[in-house]
């Protein structure tokens, strides 16, 4: 027995298809556009979908269509330093390279933060989520609009099993203390960003597991900063006029690795002579240092690609708790 469509105009949109099956409106698009991103099950349920409303997607292209959002959101909580912008440009190319158009999305100071409530209201076909973690009934509003999410390089574990990409953090640290102990340094110094987020915690322990095997019995001396070049200059200037050099210093990030740069210029210290540096991002300033700054490379592109790519081929009813990892490298220049 063949079924009669419910309706058959052009008030049938993507939307309306996405909330009958259940499915994102980015999976159903693909879906109804002949695209193998779905399992059978659920192309089969999109498709029944659209059938029982009545849905003509070569109608929705005659005249003028009605506008279906090709958006996704990028919510992250800090935009002002050099990686923030890494990331955004990261993750704009990927979201064009799959023909959307990418909104910022700020999380709010604010105890009752609305940024899913805003990505509902626009109809974001997902949200790639940067350095926050989303609570409970953050990703309730989420899921209620059958928008799916991924994690970019999380602080901490979320509230929940979602996707998520990042970093080999720990061999990052791993390849920089090995580097510094193969240069002959017996005294070294970490700068360990202030909160100790999961990736610095994993980057901290690298370094010192490698510092342990390929320079037993060396001092390692940590100094706790913010995660900013200022406070790093002001707590390494300190350490530094106690003498003891050379020392090999290794930043968790590139950002406090600067401040080392500021400190060894302001106590007319040399670098690599006195100061051996190694920073984490490689971020684009990294090479224009005097002298260019050796670092542990994130392939930060790579990274937001593959987030995009989680949050568009999202099928509901899937385990969605994997973690992608890329391989870190390590770039040595003339800082060590």
């Amino acid at each position: 027995m063949t079924t009669t469509p419910e309706r058959d105009d052009l008030s049938v949109t993507l939307a309306d298809v996405a909330a009958r099956s259940g499915c994102s409106v980015s999976l159903v698009s693909r879906v109804l556009a002949g695209k193998r991103h779905a399992s059978p099950d659920t192309r089969d349920r999109i498709l029944a979908a659209a059938h029982d409303l009545g849905y003509d997607r070569a109608a929705q292209r005659r005249g003028r269509p009605r506008s279906v959002p090709r958006l996704l959101d990028l919510a992250m909580s800090q935009w002002d330093d050099p990686w923030a912008n890494t990331v955004v440009t990261s993750v704009r190319r990927a979201a064009a390279a799959a023909n959307y158009d990418l909104v910022l999305t700020p999380e709010s100071e604010s105890m009752v933060d609305d940024w899913p409530s805003r990505a509902r209201a626009r109809g974001s076909a997902g949200v790639v989520v940067c350095l926050i973690r989303p609570n409970v009934s953050q990703l309730d509003i989420l899921a209620s609009a059958n928008i799916p999410v991924a994690l970019l390089d999380p602080r901490a574990e979320p509230a929940r099993s979602l996707p998520s990409v990042g970093s080999t953090d720990w061999q990052g640290g791993f390849d920089a203390g090995r580097h510094l102990a193969r240069r002959g340094t017996r005294r070294f110094l970490i700068i360990t960003g202030r909160p100790k987020y999961r990736f610095g915690r994993a980057r901290e322990a690298g370094f010192r597991a490698a510092v342990e095997r390929h320079a037993a019995g060396a001092t390692v001396e940590e100094i706790s900063s913010p995660w900013s070049s200022e406070s790093a200059f002001v707590s390494v200037r300190k350490l530094l006029r106690q003498g003891g050099l050379p020392i090999g210093v290794f930043s968790c990030n590139d950002e406090m690795a600067y401040g080392v740069y500021r400190a060894a210029e302001e106590l007319q210290l040399r670098i690599p002579d006195d100061i051996r540096v190694v920073g984490f991002d490689d971020l684009p300033q990294s090479r224009l240092m005097p002298p260019p700054m050796t670092t542990v490379r994130q392939p930060m592109r790579a990274m937001a690609a593959r987030a995009v790519q989680l949050v568009l081929e999202a099928e509901p009813g899937t385990d969605p708790g994997d973690r992608a990892e890329f391989p870190t490298e390590l770039i040595v220049r003339a800082s060590s």
